[in-house]
């Protein structure tokens, strides 16, 4: 995180001395024998104790009170230099003096970490719970700003926080980057629903980044795990075809079509389950040959048709039923829709975070999270190119909350945006 600057003062060594000193004259001005001397002794041990509380003052943030205090105290002691042998004490004066003005420095860059930690601990908690991705890269652009924006002279201070900065949004930026598609695993509609009447069919996404949002038309915001969608049933009993759609924090849409019975008792499972489809096949143009270079940089469009599902993830605490749970995973079979982007170029620069390698014609492309036990999970890429801007193949999604997994395959084609 934004760790706060620690101011430092005087060393322990020197304090250490500074104290010894102290102590000692204390005790110098209880023996009878020094009694001539006890006006001399009792200013420089004045001295030494306002030199302690100095720093004390300092290390605990009151600068400009230590300031103050220093400025009395270095008066104090030049004035009597002759009484209380004030050259000895120059060099510890001299040593706080560069303490305080860097001090005040480091408080300043406090100032400035402690306005720059609020959009970066907001960043942080939704990338740890890997939802709002986007936001937390805008959230992380508000604290590089405030960082940026400091007085000059502060970069000491502030040089690992900026760094932090860019770790944390190539972090974000690599889960972004390894995101699931996004697709309806369920919708659950009421029962007994009465004509004219208002009712909530509940969206149950899978994959893509929460939070989830409802773009069917009443733009509800929904949770991490659902999306309420407003619909009114017709005047007129029957059973009717509705369509629900949703998009995630990347902008992912998915939408699926749902039966409503009006006007009568529903006595079916109250869950929607479209038909299963079938799987289309990778074609059989011919691989294109070309460099790394030239092929594995932009942006690609891409698009898949789902092969096989299995959502024992999102589905774990909705149903303890593995018949209901490869239903509803059977639904998204034979579907077509469009995958996020791939960014070859980013992929390939974010080489500790995907491992790229050849099989054949193909491009194996695998995300670090994709193979570990832990984490939000990630895709597996396996692609030939069939022209300069063309790829076809497929595509593994793994995506983890708890110890449950989500794993769709695709077959999948990619067209290379314009530069």
């Amino acid at each position: 995180g934004l760790a706060p600057v620690v101011i430092i003062g005087l060393s322990a060594m020197a304090v250490g001395e500074l104290t010894r000193e102290a102590i000692g004259l204390y005790y110098d001005r209880q023996n009878a024998a020094l009694k001539e001397q006890w006006a001399a002794i009792s200013l420089r041990e004045m001295a030494i104790s306002r030199m302690l509380r100095v720093n004390e003052l300092m290390k605990s943030g009151k600068v400009a009170e230590a300031e103050t205090m220093y400025e009395k105290l270095r008066r104090f002691v030049f004035d009597h230099t002759t009484e209380i042998y004030g050259e000895s004490l120059f060099p510890a004066l001299d040593s706080l003096k560069v303490k305080l003005e860097k001090s005040s420095d480091q408080l300043a860059a406090n100032r400035v970490l402690n306005e720059a930690r609020i959009p970066y601990n907001r960043a942080l908690k939704w990338y740890q719970k890997g939802v709002n991705l986007t936001d937390a890269l805008v959230a992380l652009e508000d604290a590089r700003a405030v960082l940026s924006g400091a007085q000059s002279g502060l970069d000491e201070f502030l040089a690992p926080a900026r760094e932090n900065v860019k770790k944390l949004e190539g972090l974000i930026n690599a889960a972004i980057a390894a995101a699931t598609t996004l697709a309806i695993a369920k919708v659950d509609v009421p029962r007994g629903i009465a004509p004219g009447e208002w009712v909530t069919l509940e969206v149950h996404p899978v994959g893509g980044i929460p939070a989830y949002v409802d773009m069917t038309g009443s733009g509800s915001a929904g949770s991490y795990t659902s999306v309420p969608v407003y619909w009114q049933a017709p005047d007129e009993p029957g059973t009717y075809k509705t369509e629900v759609r949703i998009r995630d924090n990347l902008k992912q849409t998915a939408n699926r079509e749902v039966s409503v019975v009006v006007g009568a008792l529903d006595t079916g499972s109250g869950t929607d389950a479209a038909s299963e489809g079938d799987a289309q096949g990778a074609g059989d143009a011919a691989t294109y040959s070309g460099s790394d270079d030239e092929l594995l940089t932009g942006v690609w469009k891409v698009e898949g048709t789902c092969t096989s599902a299995y959502l024992g993830a999102s589905l774990q605490y909705l149903s303890d039923s593995q018949k209901d749970i490869q239903e509803a995973s059977n639904a998204m079979v034979g579907k077509t829709q469009p995958l996020p982007d791939l960014d070859l170029g980013l992929i390939r620069r974010l080489n500790s975070m995907f491992e790229i390698h050849r099989e054949g014609d193909y491009y194996v492309i695998t995300a670090s999270g994709f193979t570990k036990e832990t984490g939000l999970g990630g895709n597996r890429y396996r692609i030939r190119f069939t022209g300069p801007r063309t790829f076809e193949g497929t595509m593994e999604s793994r995506s983890r909350f708890g110890k449950k997994v989500n794993e769709i395959k695709y077959n999948v084609t990619g067209a290379r945006m314009p530069d």
